[in-house]
């Protein structure tokens, strides 16, 4: 396992010497827009995270190999950039001994758009107004995790991936897959992941690439343990995207009786995106054990986001 990870590292810092610009070489972009709010209050420093529900299919679909209950759902809503609309869902089935099994969507709204087109092509400017339309791009998949012994957990997630605008569309099949390892020195946990990895699409007549990312992360408690009431978490996670340079994330969450959890995070390397906070709640009993959680993203001259969860394990 240490050199595995020291292979890893390697790697990176291998590929983020090579002096090139990735900025704007891929396609369906969204899928890189991160879903949990959970792990969006953490600054996305999620790869090695406990405790999740089952938005976790997106982050790192091995975390939910140790899920302990039959049934697990999420949902989550945000106001994106642009008065754009985020959405996603998942739900998480144990089968025993057999893992655990889920099925995920995310979905983006552009919106509805005035559609116009040219009166005269050789007098640019003036146009005509045709009917409205709309755009969007969304991705469905199902996932399978298992917990092959008490310390390590490998999942996979299988993905449709879609963007539409008017009549245009173009779509693919991409997968992640992801590993999670407890190193036995009191909880501090290993994991990876591969996100978004498939074959080049095209739409109408370009050729583009999807938006990989590897992302490699450590996190641990320095209060209490990963399955104690009260603890203190601290999560790290390094990224490499394919098409933009290497990120770092940095979380810190505090539980308390596993009903009042407050998270705060850090990303670097970004454009526009740095700090991080958020709380979540825990504990309410409708007919089934329901759980809330908020973050807010700043995003600098962009303004913010404020993205909101609502989860569910029986």
């Amino acid at each position: 396992m240490k050199k595995a990870v020291l292979l890893l590292a390697v790697l990176i810092s291998f590929i983020s010497s090579q002096d090139f610009k990735k900025v704007g070489t891929t396609g369906y972009v969204f899928l890189e827009i991160p879903v949990s709010a959970r792990a969006s209050a953490l600054g996305d420093a999620s790869v090695a995270l406990f405790h999740t529900g089952a938005d976790a299919i997106f982050i790192n679909p091995a975390l939910v190999g140790f899920t302990s209950k039959r049934h697990s759902l999420n949902f989550t809503f945000a106001n994106w950039l642009a008065d754009t609309k985020h959405q996603a869902g998942a739900y998480l089935f144990k089968l025993g001994n057999f893992g655990v099994f889920g099925v995920g969507f995310v979905r983006l709204d552009f919106g509805t758009m005035q559609g116009t087109t040219n009166a005269n092509p050789d007098q640019p400017g003036n146009y005509v107004i045709t009917e409205p339309f709309s755009a969007d791009a969304m991705a469905f998949g199902i996932s399978y995790s298992r917990m092959l012994t008490d310390r390590f957990s490998f999942g996979g997630f299988v993905k449709y991936v879609r963007e539409k605008i008017w009549i245009y569309k173009s779509d693919n099949f991409v997968f992640d897959v992801g590993i999670i390892y407890f190193t036995g020195f009191r909880s501090l946990r290993i994991a990876g992941a591969i996100q978004n990895f498939g074959v080049d699409s095209k739409y109408i007549g370009d050729t583009f690439k999807m938006p990989s990312v590897f992302k490699l992360g450590i996190a641990g408690e320095i209060l209490g343990e990963h399955n104690t009431p009260t603890r203190l978490s601290i999560s790290v996670e390094a990224l490499h995207p394919s098409d933009s340079p290497e990120k770092l994330n940095f979380g810190v969450e505090y539980t308390f009786k596993n009903f009042l959890s407050l998270r705060g995070g850090y990303k670097f390397n970004y454009d526009e995106e740095n700090f991080t906070f958020g709380f979540g709640l825990a504990g309410f009993n409708i007919g089934v054990p329901v759980n809330f959680d908020f973050a807010f993203v700043n995003f600098s001259r962009l303004g913010s986001v404020l993205r909101i969860g609502i989860g569910a394990e029986f």
